[in-house]
């Protein structure tokens, strides 16, 4: 009996199909929850961890992508962690396609993770809980000869659901929790692009990302550039990342560029897991690119509050990171960061170290923040045109050249414009060592010091222009043992200003604009003023200040180490006829708290002098006679002005001739005019002790300001 072909095809279908149907119901018969300790057991034995499958095992088989689930997965936490497990899943689901497997291709068309709850943390040691033991120690086998790098598997999609990542570091204690709500990656193949749709919160701090990778299939080798597109909101701060990564397995390659813009630091608060100040608008834009070693920063444009920056910069990362770059800016504006900055927490009175604020002293003795300096090396040049600092003048026109290698900071050169002038300097700190080695050269010209004393809250009027020069060096390691130390020169020079005329009555108790009728105390031919400084000691070389009525020389020290003033100003009037008025003054005190009073030798050999050349001269209607008269409020007898020093040779600074020059003569004085009653000054002794010289306490409160 012949059987035909058609009838052979048939029978072959039907057995299949019978084969199917047996192979089906033996595998909706068999139990896969019996392998869950299998399965625990190789893990154990790889891991030396607990993996525990509580809940039931499923299996969906009428499809070409079989599907697997598998309820409440827990594995086991390091001994010494925070809770018994390092993981707990409610559920997992996987969908597999069939196809692929036979071409050796493993694709996943849906991979879903419900409730993860995942905690990574370190001892005190900083060892994570995710190095893992071996239940048993087996001989390492023979190594296999080298084998082709796998293709990753194709994954479709991956969803997780009410997601938990817990990180605790074990040697601070701090805790960092990311919540996700829902997180979606969807790609069509495997050549296709990957999409990304994320939101949760990150340290209680809301965020969404949404976004476009490149196909995984690109990510071992791509074949170009791995494209990368995302924007995010977090912490109130909108972020947009839009470039390629040449080799994103290993991170490196960068070419992308960065954006961020927010309204406030303050929103950034809980994401950055620190307080921050309520300052803003904030904004950076850069494009990122790879440089050897490093990352390169270009055309940076930052904002925050007020202030600007822009510029080109190259960071390079390692032991000591390194920055290179140069920068430019309209606007620093350093007291609007500072004021918006949280104060410090106050430390209790009796734990304040000496030097803080609070103990009367100018220098402080808080140590200086060298580690600071050898965590990193730069070379910065910046250019910013206008710097509004906390405390102290506008600085315009700033430009400056930094480089810091290995703990030695130098800054040259540094030139500005401060209070309508113009100042240039140097200056090196070497933290290299155990102390810090400070150097600076500094030079000023046509300081405006009516704008000075303006922002030192000085209540006496000045105006005039001042030059300034000066070099010192000194080492210790806070302010105070550097000043104790220091050693170098200064030199200012102030041409023709005018001030107040309280320092001038304490001086000379203005006796001479009494007599000499258009004198006039608040003008001030000229100042120099030159200090040697040598371990801590300033000593005056020369300190003339000339007037119409009087030349004031000074001599003296200051003590940087103890802050000590030990000055004395001796006036010596024009006329001649009260030269024995005259007071000199001593300038103690200290620094942030200066006093002035008079010489009491010198006021009582004065004072007595004058006694006794008044009855005679009285009589005569002398000069003396005159400034009697003015004293006790009576008549007082006119004269003609007394004739002025002879005036110094044209240009230069007057004062520069009067250094080393014996005392100014006054010229003849002529028998004095018949004048309208006055009303009467107090006298010079009274003049003197009334007053402790409040010019230059405010002067010492203003120099203070500056520091504090």
């Amino acid at each position: 009996m012949r059987i035909r072909v058609w009838t052979l095809v048939k029978i072959a279908a039907v057995l299949v199909v019978a084969l199917v149907v047996v192979l089906v119901a033996i595998l909706k018969s068999v139990d896969f929850s019996q392998y869950k300790g299998l399965v625990a057991d190789k893990v154990e034995e790889a891991t030396g961890r607990k993996l525990t499958i509580a809940g039931p095992v499923y299996l969906e088989l009428f499809t070409l992508s079989p599907a697997l689930a598998v309820d409440d997965v827990s594995f086991a936490n390091a001994s010494w962690g925070t809770r018994p497990q390092m993981l707990r899943l409610k559920r997992l689901e996987a969908q597999v396609a069939l196809l692929p497997l036979l071409s050796k291709q493993v694709e996943v068309k849906r991979l879903v993770l419900v409730s993860p709850d995942i905690l990574l943390e370190t001892d005190a040691k900083g060892q994570g809980n995710w190095v893992f033991g071996k239940a048993k120690e087996k001989a390492a086998p023979a190594a296999p000869p080298a084998a082709a790098p796998q293709a990753l598997p194709v994954v479709n999609e991956i969803r997780i659901e009410d997601g938990t990542l817990t990180y605790i570091d074990g040697v601070t204690g701090k805790k960092t929790v990311l919540g996700l709500d829902k997180l979606t990656a969807r790609a069509e193949g495997a050549d296709s692009p990957l999409s990304i749709s994320a939101k949760g919160k990150y340290n209680e701090s809301r965020f969404v990302v949404d976004g476009t990778l490149g196909a995984l299939s690109e990510l071992p080798a791509p074949h170009k550039p791995y494209p990368i597109a995302i924007s995010a909101e977090a912490g109130g701060a909108n972020v947009k990342i839009d470039g390629t990564i040449a080799r994103p397995m290993e991170g490196k390659g960068f070419d992308v560029d960065l954006a961020v813009e927010g309204t406030t630091l303050a929103d950034l608060g809980a994401l950055a897991g620190a307080s921050l100040p309520k300052l803003g608008p904030y904004s950076v834009a850069a494009h990122l690119g790879e440089a050897e070693g490093g990352i390169k920063v270009e055309h940076l444009k930052a904002g925050l509050g007020k202030t600007d920056l822009s510029g080109d910069a190259v960071l390079t990362l390692g032991k000591r990171p390194a920055l290179k770059g140069t920068f430019a800016s309209k606007l620093v504006d350093l007291a609007e960061l500072a004021a918006a900055s949280p104060a410090p927490a106050e430390k209790p009175e009796a734990a304040k170290p000496e030097g803080a604020k609070g103990d009367g002293r100018l220098f402080s003795d808080a140590p200086l923040p060298l580690d600071g300096l050898k965590a990193a090396n730069a070379d910065v040049k910046l250019a910013v045109d206008k710097l509004l600092p906390p405390k102290g003048p506008e600085i315009d026109n700033l430009a400056l050249a930094m480089t810091l290698k290995d703990g030695l900071l130098t800054v040259k050169p540094l030139s500005a414009d401060v209070v309508n002038g113009k100042i240039a300097a140097e200056a090196m700190l070497d933290a290299r060592g155990p102390q810090a080695g400070l150097a600076l050269n500094a030079k000023a010209t046509g300081l405006d010091l009516a704008e000075l004393v303006k922002e030192m809250k000085i209540t006496q009027k000045v105006t005039g222009k001042a030059d300034f020069e000066g070099s010192v060096k000194g080492q210790g390691a806070s302010v105070r043992a550097i000043m104790a130390g220091l050693d170098g020169r200064t030199d200012l020079q102030i041409g023709e200003m005018r001030v107040d005329n309280t320092l001038m009555k304490i001086v000379m108790a203005d006796l001479a604009k009494a007599v000499v009728g258009q004198g006039d105390a608040s003008k001030i031919n000229c100042t120099v003023s030159r200090f040697d400084i040598a371990k801590g000691l300033a000593t005056s070389k020369a300190l003339v200040t000339d007037t119409e009525s009087v030349t004031i020389r000074g001599s003296g020290t200051v003590n940087l180490a103890t802050e000590r003033l030990d000055l004395y100003l001796d006036p010596t009037p024009k006329a001649a006829a009260v030269a024995d008025l005259a007071i000199p003054v001593k300038i103690t005190g200290t620094l942030a708290s200066p006093s002035v009073a008079p010489d009491p030798a010198a006021l009582a050999k004065k004072l007595g002098s004058t006694v006794t050349g008044v009855a005679g001269a009285a009589a005569g209607g002398g000069v003396a006679a005159g400034v009697l008269g003015q004293l006790m409020g009576e008549k007082a007898a006119g004269g003609e002005e007394a004739a002025a020093a002879p005036a110094p040779a044209a240009g230069g600074n007057p004062c520069l001739q009067l250094i080393g020059a014996p005392a100014p003569k006054a010229g003849a004085q002529k028998p004095a005019a018949t004048t309208k009653p006055a009303e009467a000054p107090a006298s010079p002794a009274e003049k003197a002790i009334e007053a402790p010289g409040k010019a230059i306490e405010d002067l010492g409160k203003g120099i203070k300001g500056l520091f504090e």
